[in-house]
C-alpha cells in the first residue's frame, strides 16, 4: 500500500513538472507555433473539394480575397483562449505528424487508411484527445462567426474588385470610341 502511494505521488508530481506552463503568453506562443506547424492549405484545400463543382470557382476566387494575416491572428486568439498549454502541444505534436497530415488532406473524403483511423482513434481516446474533443465545441462556436467576418469581408473585396474592373473596361470602351 506505501509503495502504491509513492508510486501516486511521484507519477502526480512528474506529470505536474512535465506539464507546460500554462500562462495565456506561453499558449499564445504555442498556438502561433501550431498555427505555423497546422497545413492550413491543405484544410482549404480539402474544404474546396466538399463544394458542389458548380460553386467551386466562385469558393476558390473568394478564399483568395481572405486576409489570411487577420484570419490567422484571430484563430490564435480562439486557440489561446480555449485550450490549454498542454492541449496546444499536443495538437501541434499531432499534425506535425505525416498520418495527422494526410488526416487532414482527405478530411470530406470518405477513405483513411487503417493506420490513420488508428492513429486519430489512439489520440482522441488519450485523456489530453479526451480534453481537446470536449473544448472543440468552444472552439468551433468561437471560430464561425470569425470566419463568417473574413469571408463576408472578402466577398465585399471581391465585389469592389469586380466593380472597379467593370468601371475600368467601360473606361476603355468609351476611350476607344
Amino acid at each position: 500500500m506505501k509503495a502504491l502511494v509513492i508510486a501516486m505521488i511521484t507519477v502526480g508530481l512528474t506529470t505536474r513538472l512535465c506539464a507546460l506552463d500554462d500562462t495565456p503568453a506561453n499558449r499564445a506562443k504555442l498556438a502561433g507555433k501550431l498555427i505555423q506547424t497546422f497545413p492550413i492549405q491543405d484544410l482549404w484545400e480539402s474544404l474546396e473539394r466538399q463544394i458542389p463543382e458548380q460553386q467551386r470557382e466562385l469558393a476558390s476566387a473568394l478564399f483568395q480575397h481572405v486576409n489570411w494575416k487577420s484570419f490567422t491572428k484571430s484563430i490564435q486568439q480562439i486557440l489561446t483562449e480555449t485550450y490549454t498549454a498542454d492541449e496546444i502541444k499536443a495538437l501541434t505534436d499531432a499534425y506535425s505528424s505525416p498520418v495527422f497530415r494526410s488526416i487532414l488532406r482527405k478530411q470530406g473524403s470518405s477513405f483513411l487508411s487503417a493506420d490513420e483511423l488508428r492513429a486519430a482513434q489512439e489520440f482522441f481516446s488519450s485523456s489530453i484527445g479526451q480534453s481537446i474533443l470536449k473544448k472543440q465545441r468552444i472552439y468551433l462556436s468561437k471560430l464561425k462567426p470569425m470566419l463568417g467576418k473574413e469571408l463576408v469581408k472578402a466577398w465585399n473585396n471581391m465585389r469592389d474588385e469586380a466593380e472597379t474592373m467593370k468601371q475600368s473596361s467601360l473606361a476603355a470602351a468609351k476611350g476607344g470610341r
